[in-house]
C-alpha cells in the first residue's frame, strides 16, 4: 500500500514516518518525500 508522507510536519515527524515506512519494507512510501526531478550534483 502506498501512503504519502505529509511534508507539512516538523522534520522529526517526517523522519519518524520515513523510518516506519522503511522498517515496514514499503519503498513507495519511503520514497514519497523525494521529488523525481531532483538532480544530485
Amino acid at each position: 500500500m502506498t501512503e504519502n508522507i505529509p511534508l507539512n510536519q516538523m522534520p522529526k515527524q517526517i523522519s519518524l514516518r520515513w523510518i516506519e515506512a522503511y522498517n515496514r519494507h514499503n519503498p513507495d512510501t519511503a520514497a514519497s518525500p523525494y521529488d523525481e526531478n531532483v538532480t544530485n550534483i
